[in-house]
C-alpha cells in the first residue's frame, strides 16, 4: 500500500544567495596565453606521435596474431587500436581548437592595436579642434582683412601725399629745363 506524500514546507529564499556578479579578473597577457597555447600543441603533437605508432604496432599485433592463430588476441589488439585511433581523432579535434585560440588571441591583440591608434588619432584631431574652431578662424580671417584694408589705405594715404604737388614741381622742373635750355644757347 502507498502512502501518502508528506508535504513539502516551503523554501526560504536567503537574500544572498542570488549569484553575485564576479568583478572582472585582468586580463592576462596575449603572447604569454599565446606561448601557454603553443606549449599545450607541442605535448598534444607529441602524444599523437606516441599514439599513433601505439595504434600501428596493435594493428601489426593482431595481423600476427590472426596468422598464428590466436582469434581472441588478435581481437582484442585490434579494439585496442580503434580505441587509441578515437583518442587520436579527439587529440586531432584538441589541437585544432588550440590552434584556433591562438589565431583568434592573435587576431584580437592586432585589433586592439588598430581600435587604439584610431582611439589615439581621434583624440588628437578632437583636441587640435579644440584649439581652432570656425568662428575663431573667421574672426581671424576679419581681423587680417581689416588690417590689410588699413594698410592699404595708409599706401594709397602715403602714395597721395607723394602725388600732392608732383604737378607744380614737374612743371617747375620743365621752366628749369626750358631756362637752362636757353642758358645754353646763348
Amino acid at each position: 500500500m502507498l502512502q501518502p506524500r508528506r508535504k513539502r514546507k516551503p523554501r526560504k529564499i536567503k537574500p544572498n544567495c542570488y549569484p553575485v556578479k564576479e568583478e572582472a579578473k585582468p586580463v592576462k597577457d596575449p603572447h604569454e596565453a599565446i606561448q601557454d597555447l603553443t606549449r599545450q600543441c607541442d605535448i598534444v603533437e607529441k602524444r599523437i606521435k606516441v599514439l599513433d605508432n601505439k595504434s600501428k604496432e596493435l594493428k601489426a599485433t593482431a595481423l600476427a596474431k590472426k596468422k598464428a592463430g590466436d582469434q581472441r588476441g588478435a581481437l582484442l589488439a585490434l579494439k585496442q587500436s580503434k580505441m587509441q585511433e578515437k583518442e587520436l581523432a579527439k587529440l586531432d579535434g584538441q589541437s585544432m581548437m588550440l590552434e584556433q585560440q591562438k589565431m583568434m588571441i592573435e587576431s584580437a591583440n592586432f585589433d586592439i592595436g588598430v581600435v587604439n591608434g584610431i582611439k589615439g588619432g581621434k583624440d588628437v584631431i578632437a583636441g587640435l579642434n579644440k584649439q581652432m574652431n570656425v568662428d575663431d578662424i573667421a574672426d581671424l580671417k576679419d581681423e587680417l582683412d581689416d588690417m590689410m584694408q588699413e594698410n592699404a589705405e595708409r599706401q594709397d594715404y602715403f602714395a597721395g601725399v607723394a602725388q600732392e604737388g608732383q604737378d607744380e614741381l614737374l612743371g617747375e622742373l620743365d621752366e628749369l629745363e626750358a631756362l637752362a635750355a636757353e642758358d645754353e644757347m646763348q
